[in-house]
């Protein structure tokens, strides 16, 4: 499919709050969040499993008793691969109905759990999680201080040690034998979807994109995915910055894969979070969900208990999940895995 680049400057404006990359651009809520919405039965009957190099890191870096954490987790299918190593995983995500294809797969897999979250203010601790999966959501990111934030949160939740592995579209599409055999005539492009008005995935109830528009001759809707691809040393330098430096990240890998540039690399140390704190009301998934079932706990919910620091009075808090013991986890694991986080 050919994409369109997107020529219109303010198309990316940012309803930023303090520059810090928090605000959520309209084209994003519109060409990304909205998009997926509508098309997550259609998507996930093409993407159910992971990339074979996705699933080795995914299988590789945790045991019994760690804990991964899937940032932008969609159908849950990178996660799925964490805990087929014997990892618990949490999956995050803004597409109410990607994370109900999720849930529903993971019925009998207690060692997995999803959340409705935004990215760039994850309701997690710092040091909270063993490792990190970042893959396929830093193109949908359309201004560089949402991808540097995004990028810097999923190091600040990832405990030192812990290993983190990001993907993202490459613009180099045509250097290499990309599957998809795109071709991106610019960094920032609107990608079709073309949605079907037939077969399987055809929900007549659906609500499609306001801009999506109809091609009679496949009886489909075509929907426009906002896309950043990433040109060559881009996202490796996006990952340095934001997680600090080399001080505080080693690269373990850079490299080409499924048309798209990979980062793995290892945090070293922690990095405070410069930003100001989160304001305690404000939920995570800043689009209106107001047909949230009432038994689902709201993301802000749990953000509000998982940024609670004790008193100095206080007795100290239990050991987190990544010192539990093994045994213990794998012979009775939890009810719940977000009762571990909260």
């Amino acid at each position: 499919p050919r994409s369109s680049p997107l020529l219109v400057d303010d198309a990316l404006e940012e309803d930023d709050e303090e520059g810090q990359g928090r605000g959520v651009p309209a084209i994003e809520r519109e060409h990304v969040w909205r998009v997926y919405d509508a098309i997550a039965p259609q998507w996930h009957g093409t993407r159910y499993k992971a990339w074979p190099r996705v699933a080795e890191f995914a299988r590789a870096v945790g045991g019994p008793g760690s804990l991964a954490i899937d940032v932008g987790c969609g159908n849950g299918k990178n996660g799925f691969a964490v805990c087929e190593g014997g990892a618990l995983c949490c999956g995050c995500d803004v597409s109410r109905p990607l994370l109900e294809i999720a849930r529903a797969q993971t019925e009998r897999l207690r060692a997995y759990d999803c959340l409705d979250a935004d990215a760039v203010a994850l309701p997690f601790r710092d040091a909270t999680f063993d490792a990190a999966l970042n893959v396929a959501v830093l193109h949908h990111i359309s201004t560089p201080a949402r991808r540097r934030r995004l990028v810097a949160e999923t190091f600040r939740v990832l405990a030192p040690n812990g290993r983190a592995l990001f993907y993202a579209w490459a613009l180099e599409q045509d250097e290499f034998e990309a599957r998809s055999r795109r071709r991106f005539r610019a960094p920032d492009v609107l990608v079709p979807f073309h949605l079907r008005r037939h077969g399987e995935y055809f929900r007549p109830d659906a609500d499609p994109p306001r801009h999506a528009t109809l091609d009679p001759d496949k009886n489909a809707l075509v929907l426009q995915r906002y896309c950043h691809v990433y040109e060559r040393g881009e996202l490796l330098a996006l990952v340095l910055d934001a997680a600090g430096g080399p001080d505080c990240v080693a690269v373990d890998a850079a490299y080409y894969d499924q048309g798209n540039w990979a980062v793995a690399a290892t945090k070293l140390r922690h990095q405070p979070s410069s930003h100001p704190p989160r304001p305690p009301d404000r939920d995570i998934a800043t689009v209106p969900r107001d047909d949230r079932p009432a038994d689902r706990p709201r993301a802000s919910q749990i953000a509000n208990a998982a940024t609670t620091r004790p008193d100095p009075g206080e007795a100290p808090p239990p050991p987190t999940p990544q010192h539990r013991a093994d045994d213990d986890l794998r012979d009775h694991p939890p009810a719940s895995l977000l009762a571990l986080l909260e």
